[in-house]
């Protein structure tokens, strides 16, 4: 397969040579990091964070991103991730559609009419949309916002260091990240070595 890169890969990324590979690489491989464009290098996911000052442990925290959506139940300004950022990254219309009700396996194809409609909702509370991925941690950390969209890993390494913040996994999004050899590299056979 080539997913998930564009139909027309072929035109700007050399196919794998899977045959380069030691046998000890190839069967440490997952089968979804072996795509026809591109090597899986890690998965990363984008979960809901928020602020342990603004939610601590003996209060309700939200579990969901309805209840990220509900302003009433889980008060505070919130951040997503800017639907712009590292070129389209979807997670935010896809947590605005499950925001609304929509079930995970129907999320595709996107129903982008709906999915901006309820971030039209979500706006006012929004103190900033994210592109660069320390900006949550930071937001939460200072208290500019309760709550955010962030990567797991960021968060992680700020509640280790004992920051004010937390994250749960539900309804959170697991993304790939490939290695790839641009077409007509001069050095492909090192490159699939």
């Amino acid at each position: 397969s080539s997913f998930p890169f564009r139909p027309d890969a072929s035109n700007y990324l050399e196919e794998i040579d899977y045959g380069a590979f030691d046998k000890e690489t190839l069967d440490n491989l997952v089968p979804e990091a072996k795509v026809k464009y591109g090597v899986g290098s890690y998965v990363y996911s984008t979960v809901m964070a928020f602020s342990t000052a603004e939610y601590p442990a003996d209060k309700p925290r939200p579990r969901s991103w309805a209840e990220f959506w509900d302003v009433s139940k889980f008060p505070g300004p919130r951040s997503l991730r800017a639907v712009i950022a590292a070129g389209g990254d979807p997670t935010t219309i896809e947590f605005a559609l499950l925001a609304a009700g929509v079930p995970k396996d129907k999320l595709y194809p996107i129903d982008f009419d709906k999915a901006f409609a309820f971030l039209d909702r979500i706006k006012p509370h929004i103190t900033k949309f994210w592109t660069v991925g320390a900006e949550p941690g930071q937001l939460l950390s200072d208290r500019q916002v309760a709550m955010a969209s962030a990567f797991n890993g960021r968060m992680e390494s700020l509640k280790t260091q004992g920051a004010a913040v937390d994250y749960q996994w539900n309804e959170g999004e697991l993304s790939p990240a490939y290695w790839v050899v641009p077409k007509g590299a001069k050095n492909r056979a090192a490159a699939m070595r």
